[in-house]
């Protein structure tokens, strides 16, 4: 037997299915009616969008990605993201940090540069791989 929830889930989907065109047509007209309406707000209101919009991608549009893409809190996005330095190189971040994680468990590991987090994808975050790595280099060097 079908929750209350499921219910109305599959009587907004059937409600969406018939009138989905009836709604688009709608929108489409008063967007031509509207026109000029719309051209002059936008024009008085530019700056003004323009700033919100900067200030809320800046504050909420990476934490909110990757909260979603590595299922963790916005205040544990926020915490990786604010972290100032490298965990590998130690140098200071001069943009965003890379989230660096576990592609197999999804485990996040920390906060890296750009060309940190890059040199571990290359070597397929093998330790083996990374150790061979370092002996050649320790060997021809």
């Amino acid at each position: 037997m079908k929750s209350d929830k499921e219910k109305k889930a599959e009587y907004d989907k059937k409600r969406y299915q018939e009138t989905r065109e009836k709604q688009l047509e709608y929108s489409r007209n008063w967007h031509q009616r509207n026109k000029e309406k719309k051209k002059k707000y936008y024009q008085a209101n530019k700056e003004s969008r323009l700033s919100k919009a900067k200030i809320y991608r800046e504050t909420f549009g990476k934490y909110k990605a990757a909260s979603k893409r590595y299922d963790i809190s916005l205040d544990e996005a926020k915490q990786l993201y604010s972290k100032t330095h490298c965990e590998i190189c130690q140098k200071e971040h001069k943009e965003t940090p890379s989230i660096d994680h576990n592609h197999e468990t999804g485990k996040i590991r920390g906060a890296l540069c750009r060309k940190c987090n890059a040199a571990l994808g290359i070597f397929n975050d093998s330790v083996d791989m990374l150790n061979k790595a370092i002996e050649y280099l320790n060997k021809n060097n």
